[in-house]
């Protein structure tokens, strides 16, 4: 896929000249984040979910939390709700606009990630699977 940039033009009288604008004056414009779904609102979830607010969400944010479990359902987890159970994965992405997929459920049997896994998956979405939870080290 090729990479583009964004430029913003300034001109002036005495010319013109283009810039980077995610570096406007100086000062680092947002990015676009990534949106992405948690499936699983339980501990590895919901501590996923604040590990990434903690660093400000600034690898991604989520905007939604699916559960197979019918009491988690309406439940917000810092402010993200648990939208509906793993079923409902492919209507979410397209009214989200998610583009990843996160897979927190550590006790999950194989053969019900394998499920999970193909559900994801066949939104196109780019699938990341935590067996188990560790603290997200930033990118090198």
């Amino acid at each position: 896929m090729k990479k583009t940039t964004r430029r913003t033009f300034l001109g002036t009288t005495a010319g013109a000249f283009f810039i980077p604008a995610r570096t406007l004056f100086g000062q680092e414009l947002p990015r676009k984040q990534l949106r992405f779904a948690v499936v699983g609102a339980g501990w590895a979830g919901a501590s996923l979910i604040r590990e990434l607010n903690a660093r400000g969400f600034r690898d991604g944010m989520p905007v939604a939390i699916v559960d197979d479990d019918p009491s988690k359902q309406g439940y917000l987890i810092s402010d993200i709700p648990v939208s509906g159970t793993v079923s409902d994965i492919p209507s979410l992405v397209k009214q989200k606009g998610i583009s990843d997929i996160i897979i927190a459920l550590p006790t999950v049997s194989r053969s019900r990630l394998e499920e999970i896994s193909a559900i994801c998956l066949s939104t196109g979405c780019f699938v990341r699977v935590f067996d188990k939870l560790k603290r997200i080290e930033e990118d090198k």
